[in-house]
């Protein structure tokens, strides 16, 4: 795939995703150790949701949301159903189910689980399908290769725009807490799944820039993707950089971008875009792809079998020593003796992983890009409807991250708007 434009001004970047809650701000909250967490909030802003349709003929169902931007694309077949699970921003509050000129509108929460679809539209007319895979060519991808049919975008993109990339985010100080600024290790991610006609994800292409770095650590940074150990993965690394490597081993596939952030992003100075008049560093480009035999997802995926799957860091170069988003699991060769040391409060034995005893976490992923949080300045005093997001449960204000403080954030989407990939 050819490079494309990295970063949109702003306001583009805003118009991808409309909260659909009642956006408040909260005055009162203004350290993170004042916050109530709700039980079991893990800091998502994206959600799983099952969906299950059924329609007369095979053909190919489409998942948008009300403003066209696709989400979701797969073959819901006339014999077997839909029954397929999909990724979803927390800030879309419906989505439009379209199959054979038929549509269905659905309102979505954060909390929905699953949407049941009974089509009811037939077409008869036999439509050309040049690769014979019984997906017609106008709805097909890849119209002249049987083995491959839909690409699937994250985050949706909205063709009429540039692109839009998410944004991945970390503390380093873990297992002690850090400032909350997050801004230590910050990544831009757009990446594509391309499926075949069984929804089954064959290629995965990673399309990354390293954008921030506001550690005096030197932390490495790894992709943790839930696939079936029975299959085979191949990678191409364009860079040819000998810190990356990629292998499969107990039911994953493991990447590592990089061990040593610093070598791309050395000193002087000591951070690189979290500091207003220190000057802009422009981010690294980093391109992966993942090619996927006889593997698949487990049967009951969770959200961390969706990108940007599971990532994480580890600190210092430090073997073992990694942090990944609230609850997600850790790698194979992590060093346990960290875990429910000095702030964490990881129990393997229950599923909890990288909380501290007030349930914060170490790393953030937001379904968009945004301007970082300045140098110490806590993320709750860098987007005032934090607090309100995370005491709600994530029902209201679930596009906080569109909305910053002034003076308190990076002016980041703004300076890497003309960088081109």
């Amino acid at each position: 795939m050819r490079k494309m434009i990295l970063f949109c001004l702003f306001i583009a970047v805003l118009a991808f995703f409309t909260g659909c809650s009642n956006n408040t701000s909260s005055d009162k909250v203004t350290s993170m150790h004042d916050l109530e967490v709700p039980e079991g909030f893990n800091f998502e802003t994206t959600h799983l949701l099952k969906v299950m349709a059924y329609g007369p003929e095979t053909r190919t169902l489409f998942v948008a949301q009300t403003n066209g931007v696709i989400v979701y694309k797969g073959l819901l077949d006339a014999s077997a159903g839909f029954n397929e699970t999909i990724l979803l921003p927390t800030s879309i509050c419906a989505l439009d189910f379209r199959y054979n000129g038929e549509v269905i509108t659905r309102n979505i929460t954060p909390t929905t689980e699953t949407v049941y679809l009974n089509f009811t539209a037939t077409n008869r007319e036999v439509l050309e399908d040049t690769d014979g895979d019984g997906v017609p060519d106008d709805e097909d991808d890849f119209p002249l290769d049987s083995l491959l049919c839909y690409l699937n975008e994250f985050p949706p993109q909205d063709t009429t725009r540039c692109r839009n990339y998410g944004t991945i985010a970390y503390e380093d100080r873990w297992p002690s807490e850090g400032d909350y600024d997050f801004n230590d290790v910050i990544l831009n991610y757009y990446i594509t799944e391309c499926t075949n006609r069984w929804n089954s994800v064959r290629y995965i292409y990673f399309y990354l820039y390293y954008s921030v770095d506001g550690a005096g650590f030197n932390n490495g940074m790894y992709f943790k993707l839930p696939y079936d150990a029975g299959g085979y993965a191949y990678y191409n690394y364009p860079h040819s950089d000998e810190q990356f490597d990629a292998y499969l081993e107990d039911g994953n596939v493991y990447v590592r971008l990089f061990e040593a952030a610093q070598t791309y992003m050395p000193d002087p100075p000591t951070f690189h875009n979290t500091e207003e008049g220190s000057g802009f560093t422009q981010p690294l480009y980093f391109e992966i792809e993942i090619d996927l035999y006889d593997a698949d997802m487990p049967d009951d995926p969770t959200i961390e079998c969706f990108p940007p799957y599971n990532p994480y860091i580890v600190i210092d170069q430090t073997p073992g020593r990694e942090a990944h988003f609230a609850n997600y699991t850790p790698s194979n060769v992590v060093d346990i003796a960290w875990f429910n040391t000095q702030d964490d409060t990881s129990d393997p034995g229950s599923g909890r992983y990288y909380v501290t005893a007030l349930d914060l976490p170490w790393g953030i992923h937001l379904p968009t890009m945004f301007d970082n949080p300045l140098e110490r300045v806590s993320i709750i005093n860098a987007y005032p409807q934090f607090a309100d997001w995370v005491t709600s449960g994530g029902m209201t204000n679930t596009d906080w991250y569109n909305y910053p403080a002034e003076g308190n954030v990076y002016n980041f989407i703004e300076q890497a708007s003309n960088i081109l990939d």
